[in-house]
């Protein structure tokens, strides 16, 4: 019997042994399961926060100086981080900044003393770039009972800056790579242009291009002058010489900034807010203005006339000339707010004729019309009987800080869309269309507004007063001709966009 006990209590002792290996075992598994779970964690939201700060930093990052900016990269980057994990104390300390002991930072070009982080694309050291690493340390499970050394959590990012729609040095941008006169100074007229470039992309010069045999690129004639006070005029083939100052200088083909725009979609349940009287989808005909009257932005089926003794004042917004122009015939047009006017088809009745449509309402509107019929839409504020009461300029769409405008039309006030003019059959990339501005009237822009119209030619042409108060142009080709003295400047100081960054590692 005292046997048999003695089998019963070593047989009870083997299976509390057997019970706490194996408890140890469970808890291991657990404390492996914790912790494998508990450094994932940490790791993404390690890596996260450091997404967050490139981000942050390269929005805030001017490309063509980067030594500038460098301030405002780092204070956006370590407030970033702090915000999206506690990591550093969110401001440019010993923690964060280019050498930070938690965030680091480094902003290639501009000197800040930082070298390339380990492991980043030698491509990303150069400027518009934006590096950070996060490291840092958590005690696990595991750690916290047997004492061992607290787990590691590292992660890297790098963001590039992606300007808003702001110009950066180009006030006069003309697209055109090849043809002679893509650039035309005709007239009377003076074209002051301050705080940037003009930009010519053509490589035609005179007499070496078969094509061009009596035209530069850029031409100059009845006494017409270009000065650019503090920039410079850029030109990859030719430029006339007289009357532009300062001289032509070489330059390679500076690509087209503002290729994010695009026209916000619509489709033929889009209703013309202005009155029944206005066109439809499927019988496109353009709104005219009688009298005093006001309109409200939307989609417009043939565009918009304002005829002689009109006065029409634009609210706030976005018109969409589906299959139309902004046609002026002497009224005259105001803006209460910021506004974007956009020359675009009509995706039914501007295209292959599609059941409901009828083939004589294709070329209604001017703009569409203008290479099939001979008429050209313009846009303008018309003419005005006393001398002064120019009335309000126009004015584009300013900055939205909180909903940033998701297709890129900040700061555009006229906007031809490269499909406007669809059924054009001319050869090359863009057809040979053309926006008139101004016409026998004048025109008035605030400062700040951008004029793009990539696959058009763009005519600028008008009275000597009011004189515009700034803006720029960027078209497939430019003709500025009359009397009209032209203040070019571009969007104003401040008033780019926040500018967009993208995580590229």
């Amino acid at each position: 019997m005292s046997r048999f006990r003695d089998r019963r209590r070593a047989s009870a002792g083997q299976i509390l042994v057997l019970f706490a290996l194996s408890l140890i075992v469970v808890l291991a598994g657990m404390a492996v399961v914790l912790d494998g779970g508990r450094v994932y964690a940490e790791r993404r939201k390690t890596q996260n926060a450091a997404d967050a700060a490139a981000m942050a930093g390269a929005a805030k990052l001017v490309k063509a100086d980067p030594g500038g900016s460098l301030p405002a990269v780092l204070a956006a980057a370590c407030a970033a981080a702090f915000a999206n994990g506690s990591y550093g104390t969110g401001a440019v300390d010993g923690q964060c900044g280019t050498f930070g002991t938690v965030v680091q930072v480094h902003v290639p070009g501009s000197e800040d003393g930082g070298t390339m982080m380990v492991n980043v694309n030698p491509k990303f050291e150069n400027p518009g770039y934006v590096q950070v690493g996060i490291t840092t340390s958590f005690r696990s499970f595991m750690s916290g009972i047997l004492g061992l050394s607290n787990f590691a959590a590292s992660a890297l990012a790098v963001a590039v800056n992606s300007p808003g729609n702001g110009l950066g040095d180009a006030k006069i941008l003309v697209l055109d790579p090849s043809s002679c006169g893509v650039l035309q100074l005709n007239g009377s007229n003076v074209v002051n242009v301050t705080g940037g470039d003009v930009q010519v992309d053509s490589s035609a010069a005179k007499s070496s291009d078969a094509a061009c045999t009596n035209k530069n690129a850029a031409t100059t004639s009845g006494g017409a002058t270009l000065n650019n006070a503090g920039g410079l005029n850029y030109i990859v083939g030719s430029g006339d010489t007289t009357g532009v100052t300062p001289a032509w200088a070489p330059a390679a083909y500076k690509a087209d900034p503002l290729t994010r725009v695009t026209v916000p979609p619509f489709d033929n349940t889009a209703l013309s807010p202005a009155d029944l009287a206005g066109g439809t989808w499927n019988a496109p005909s353009p709104w005219t203005a009688m009298g005093t009257a006001t309109a409200s932005p939307g989609v417009y089926w043939g565009g918009i006339t304002v005829t002689n003794g009109d006065t029409l004042t634009l609210s706030g917004g976005t018109y969409i000339m589906a299959g139309g122009g902004f046609n002026i015939q002497g009224g005259t047009v105001t803006g209460t707010d910021g506004v974007t006017l956009i020359y675009t088809m009509d995706p039914y009745c501007n295209s292959s004729a599609p059941s409901g449509c009828s083939p004589s309402a294709q070329k209604s509107g001017d703009l569409d019309g203008s290479h099939l019929n001979g008429n050209n839409s313009s846009v303008g504020q018309g003419t005005s009987a006393t001398a002064g009461s120019w009335g309000t300029p126009l004015s584009a769409l300013r900055p939205q800080v909180l909903n940033p405008d998701p297709y890129s039309l900040t700061n555009i006030l006229i906007y031809v869309d490269r499909k406007a003019l669809v059924q054009d059959s001319s050869p090359g990339p863009c057809p040979n269309t053309t926006l008139n501005i101004g016409g026998n009237g004048y025109f008035n822009f605030a400062t700040g507004s951008i004029i793009y119209a990539p696959c058009s030619v763009v005519n600028l042409h008008g009275t000597s007063v009011p004189p515009s108060q700034g803006g720029a142009v960027v078209s497939w080709q430019v003709v500025i001709s009359g009397t009209k003295d032209l203040n070019l400047g571009g969007p104003a100081a401040g008033s780019y966009p926040t500018a967009q960054s993208n995580l590229v590692q």
